[in-house]
């Protein structure tokens, strides 16, 4: 993710709340424990967005794969959404 591509974030301290100017590009950490599911759960749930999958880690042991996913999220809604479907999803462990 290019700094210039970054969502600009503003965070109310007291409040303990984050505002984002939408759209934005977003970037989730998906962790599974192969490369095909992980893949797999990111083509069935996230859906009408500009997409970048790309291989980040394997586990020493190769018992887990990470993915960084940058999606375009048009509101909070839709990124929450998306993390919600990702997360859900039985070939992915962990949403970062």
């Amino acid at each position: 993710m290019s700094d210039d591509s970054l969502p600009r974030l503003k965070i109310d301290a007291i409040e303990g709340t984050l505002e984002l100017e939408y759209p934005c590009r977003w970037l989730f950490k998906v962790i599974g424990p192969t490369a095909e599911g992980v893949r797999g759960a990111v083509l069935e749930t996230i859906h009408g967005t500009d997409t970048t999958l790309e291989e980040s880690n394997r586990s020493s042991g190769g018992r887990y794969v990470s993915f960084n996913v940058e999606v375009t999220a048009t509101d909070e809604a839709h990124r929450t959404g998306m993390y919600e479907a990702l997360r859900s999803h039985p070939d992915v462990r962990m949403v970062l």
